[in-house]
């Protein structure tokens, strides 16, 4: 199945095949409310080439963190939103249980965010993330964990990657200065770690790792 893609500005004589198609429909695309060339998408997303580029890709409904990235051009349709990006960093950010809580604080909810509730990613929510930053050897740690989960996942979507995720999220509670009784609310529990072990990490060690996992 191909889909016809027709943004603003699109040359729709370089198209002969796809004008003589839409002219079907022609009466219809020309009582549309929001006036352009009836060959055109209403409001076709495509400024300065986005699909194209590498980015994150995330839902507007879900229950978990649904963050991913793409570099292979897709294109999403109203349920979805893109941050034009490369930042892998950001994408682990994104991802990690910190600032999942932050946005089942934040967010629209559909039911109760404590009880499986379908968070709204609507801009307003995802624009006001508080976005700690770190050194060049923390942002290197990051982007290394996320690249395993991502070649990992690639290869098979069942792969368990939670090794991976709890240093990501590890990282980011220190980096947020949270103390081991915060992390613990956000975890939901204190069985994930021990205290002791939680206060004996510190964000220096992850210079000497040479492992991602």
């Amino acid at each position: 199945m191909n889909i016809i893609y027709t943004p603003t500005g699109i040359d729709i004589e370089k198209y002969p095949a796809i004008r003589k198609y839409l002219s079907a429909f022609r009466e219809k695309l020309e009582a549309r409310a929001v006036k352009q060339p009836w060959w055109e998408l209403q409001q076709a997303q495509n400024r300065l080439n986005i699909w194209e580029q590498a980015k994150i890709v995330y839902p507007d409904i879900c229950k978990e963190p649904r963050f991913t990235f793409d570099n292979s051009g897709f294109h999403l349709d109203m349920n979805g939103f893109i941050i034009p990006t490369s930042d892998k960093f950001l994408l682990g950010l994104l991802n990690s249980s910190v600032i999942w809580w932050f946005l089942k604080k934040t967010c629209a909810v559909l039911g109760d965010a404590e009880l499986g509730g379908r968070l709204r990613l609507k801009r307003q929510y995802i624009e006001i993330i508080p976005i700690q930053l770190a050194s060049k050897t923390i942002t290197n740690k990051i982007i290394g964990l996320v690249d395993y989960c991502l070649d990992k996942k690639q290869m098979d979507c069942h792969s368990d990657v939670s090794s991976a995720e709890q240093k990501i999220n590890l990282i980011f509670y220190h980096l947020y200065g949270l103390s081991y009784q915060s992390a613990c609310i956000i975890e939901g529990n204190t069985d994930w770690m021990s205290k002791e072990e939680y206060e004996a990490f510190t964000l220096i060690e992850t210079k000497a790792e040479t492992e991602v996992v």
